[in-house]
């Protein structure tokens, strides 16, 4: 499954003073391009997200954490810093992700899955994307346990048709 984030959120970009200004100040401006520079510096999914989710998790004291959750998930801290302190690259790096923002979505997380079904409800993210993944069901997936259910309730089934 690839999975794309953009850490935009409901932001908004002034190409003329080129400024960004975020839904909840300038915190989650700084937190988003921090986001951004791991993305862009550590394309690969499996690289970048555990920094992501380290942010993330921490709420509105992420930026206290930026250099613990980069040493402890594997980046190099020094490159991300180097990134977020490029004043070229950072406006660089807004512009791609305003662009890469849907001008239609209306809140956060905003998520769109390949067929082009946009999510409703934030409750119907999982079940969405599990609806779109290709092969066996992750666990976490709801339609895995129906599955069990059905495979298992068969299975009973087969066994008193036998009996």
């Amino acid at each position: 499954m690839n999975v794309t984030l953009v850490p935009y959120g409901n932001a908004e970009i002034n190409t003329v003073t080129k400024t960004v200004t975020c839904q909840h100040g300038e915190s989650e401006c700084e937190g988003n391009l921090w986001e951004m520079c791991a993305i862009s510096h550590y394309p690969e999914f499996t690289d970048h997200f555990p920094f992501y989710y380290c942010l993330e998790e921490k709420g509105q004291v992420m930026l206290e954490f930026v250099e613990s959750c980069a040493n402890s998930t594997g980046l190099d801290y020094s490159v991300l810093s180097a990134c977020y302190n490029d004043s070229d690259e950072a406006w660089a790096l807004e512009q791609e992700n305003a662009a890469l923002t849907p001008s239609y979505h209306t809140y956060t997380p905003w998520v769109e899955v390949p067929t082009g079904t946009e999510l409703a409800h934030q409750a119907t993210f999982l079940y969405t994307v599990c609806s779109q993944y290709k092969g066996t069901l992750p666990p976490g997936c709801p339609q895995a346990s129906e599955e069990k259910v059905i495979h298992e309730t068969h299975k009973t089934i087969e066994k008193c048709l036998k009996e």
